[in-house]
């Protein structure tokens, strides 16, 4: 009988524990925004790239991308991805470790080195995957990720 009542007790501390802890953790993902879309390219001149966006964001791409060139200064240059929404932009610096290796096509997956938004996106923690395979009139990728509320003040 005593050892029920012991494991009983146990059982009611870590469950009031998890209760109480539970929201703490969870509220640094509570209010985000999934973000999952196709963005399907077309070169209109040398290293630069157009088309739409769609899916859980819609909107129009432009990519400005050098292969062959070394990553871009986050601090010196302007975004070299920009993702317009009716709700506002999402200003991306881009950089892929993946080189076209002669053949027709090959495959990009960028590192995003910053991201900052406008409008509804300002102020927002952005975290995006993209990736996706290339030629040289053409592109189709992938952008997963979470969109979500700024980071609170540190105490």
């Amino acid at each position: 009988m005593r050892h029920n009542r012991i494991t009983i007790i146990a059982l009611t501390l870590a469950a009031l524990t998890l209760a109480l802890t539970w929201p703490a953790a969870a509220a640094g993902i509570r209010d985000c925004k999934i973000v999952y879309a196709d963005m399907k390219t077309t070169v209109v001149e040398p290293n630069v790239e157009f088309g739409p966006v769609e899916g859980l964001i819609n909107g129009a791409a432009l990519l400005r991308y050098d292969d062959m060139a070394p990553p871009i200064s986050i601090r010196w240059d302007r975004p070299n991805l920009i993702i317009t929404t009716r709700s506002g932009n999402i200003n991306l610096w881009v950089y892929s470790d993946l080189k076209p290796d002669g053949g027709d096509n090959w495959w990009r997956r960028f590192t995003v080195l910053r991201a900052e938004g406008t409008g509804g996106y300002e102020g927002r923690r952005i975290t995006l995957d993209i990736y996706g395979k290339c030629s040289a009139k053409q592109a189709s990728y992938e952008i997963e990720g979470m969109i979500c509320p700024p980071s609170p003040p540190k105490r």
